[in-house]
């Protein structure tokens, strides 16, 4: 779901999540590391796969249309499923358990990698990042109930300590993102009184890949509800004086002036803060109040972003002027109806 979201931002919110997922969206979360075959002989009776099945589709965090079309595969691929999750499991229970991952985060909260041991920091947060994204629902409730939420945010803070951590902050992110594809984990984070500020101070880091994945989670979480878009706001506002911005959102229009060091990392970066601009602007409180959009629309003019638009049109590929074409359209469609 939460890709999806990121997805609908990417593409000037003309992408709308499919009603009827084809099966693409539900093996995201099927190993494809292991391959099993199954003779039909071996199946269980009915009832035990009945409930076996119903026990692994709870374990998903699916919706109702994807569950739906779990439930009407054939027998014989909801048995691969079950034993499928059940080797995943036994897995994380043996060298990526949630135990071994909180007490990992607790160990670099404490005392952080030195720069030659970065490597295996990285190698084992990546680790944290593909558990994440998955395993099981219950997976992910015992990581947060354990205070892994908590370990992550600390760690991600001491990254911005230095700049040669960029590199261990951006497994971190990946671990957040991957995160926010649960429901679980969608409502602690947003329920926590700092998750979002952490992620949102992450703007602060010079490594355009760690820029991508926060302004990303960014935007997901302005399109995802009415209170992401306002904790998106929060976060943003309280994260100022971290960032050393004169006013808020000055850093946006500094990325999205700042040139990097190849021109394709140039435009994704561009197009991700432009992605961010856009959700700001069209969701949450955005989409129902002009006169909420057109405070936030004042703030980022003032801070130049019409200059940095106007300068970069035509300059990049089609998706960021796409997105400068969605700025300036709500602009005038804004400005129509004042005068009306």
């Amino acid at each position: 779901m939460f890709e999806e979201l990121f997805e609908r931002a990417l593409n000037c919110f003309n992408k709308l999540a499919p009603d009827k997922p084809d099966d693409s969206d539900v093996s995201i979360s099927e190993p494809k590391h292991v391959v099993l075959t199954l003779d039909a002989s071996t199946l269980p009776d009915r009832k035990q796969l009945d409930r076996a099945f119903r026990e692994f589709v709870s374990e998903l965090d699916l919706s109702p249309d994807k569950q739906q079309m779990l439930y009407s595969q054939p027998e014989e691929k909801k048995w691969m499923m079950v034993m499928e999750q059940n080797m995943r499991k036994d897995k994380a229970a043996s060298s990526d358990s949630c135990e071994y991952f909180v007490d990992l985060l607790g160990r670099y909260q404490l005392s952080f990698p030195d720069p030659y041991d970065f490597p295996t920091a990285i190698q084992q947060l990546e680790g944290l990042a593909i558990s994440l994204r998955t395993n099981s629902h219950s997976y992910v409730q015992k990581f947060l109930h354990l205070g892994g939420l908590d370990r992550m945010m600390a760690v991600l803070d001491r990254c911005r300590e230095r700049s040669d951590r960029d590199h261990i902050a951006l497994p971190l992110l990946n671990s957040f993102r991957a995160l926010l594809n649960s429901s679980e984990g969608r409502s602690v984070f947003l329920e926590s009184s700092r998750a979002l500020l952490s992620v949102a101070a992450a703007l602060d880091l010079h490594n355009s890949r760690c820029k991508i994945v926060t302004l990303e989670i960014l935007s997901a979480l302005c399109v995802l509800s009415d209170q992401g878009h306002a904790e998106v706001v929060r976060a943003l506002s309280e994260v100022s004086p971290l960032l050393g911005e004169r006013r808020r959102f000055q850093k946006l229009v500094d990325d999205l002036h700042k040139p990097r060091s190849s021109e394709r990392e140039t435009e994704r970066v561009r197009t991700a803060v432009m992605c961010l601009i856009n959700a700001l602007l069209k969701s949450g409180v955005s989409e129902h109040s002009l006169e909420f959009r057109l405070h936030l629309r004042y703030e980022l003019l003032m801070l130049g972003v019409q200059d940095v638009i106007d300068r970069l049109r035509d300059s990049h590929g089609s998706a960021l002027d796409d997105h400068f074409d969605l700025f300036e359209m709500m602009r005038q469609e804004d400005e129509m109806e004042m005068s009306t």
